[in-house]
């Protein structure tokens, strides 16, 4: 004798179309991700180029130096030395703020006149960038006139 084939019940049913739910979702949710990532490469990519079609030269500079030259193509921190004085002063070409003080090296060099490789220039014991914001002279004694 057959059996008769009873149908799920009504738990199995929501339980089986919850599911069915959560792929769609899921499935959704992945494609959504993989068009943002793909426009985003192709934008990017555009970017890159001149309008010629051919990879601009501050692009392939950049690509080639690991750093991003953008507007300052010989200055790749732009702090405002090149590349070249950055070498003969000792200073970072990556690090706009070489010792990490707070203050830009072009501003411990041209205003302040501290040393753009050392944290604190007077050696009190103070960060240069914090004696400049609390109005302490960071290269000497006292306060800032």
């Amino acid at each position: 004798m057959l059996s008769k084939i009873m149908p799920p019940d009504i738990e199995t049913q929501d339980y089986i179309a919850q599911e069915s739910s959560r792929r769609k979702i899921w499935a959704l949710t992945a494609a959504a991700a993989v068009f943002v990532i793909i426009i985003g490469l192709l934008w990017w990519r555009q970017e890159r180029k001149e309008p010629s079609g051919e990879p601009s030269s501050v692009a392939a500079e950049s690509e080639n130096s690991g750093a991003a030259a953008g507007v300052f193509a010989h200055d790749k921190d732009g702090d405002g030395f090149t590349d070249a004085q950055e070498l003969e002063m000792g200073t970072s070409d990556l690090e706009f703020d070489t010792d990490g003080d707070g203050l830009a090296d072009a501003i411990e060099i041209g205003v302040w006149k501290t040393n753009p490789t050392n944290v604190d220039s007077d050696g009190d014991g103070f960060a240069d960038g914090y004696e400049v914001v609390n109005g302490f002279n960071p290269a000497g004694p006292g306060k800032l006139q």
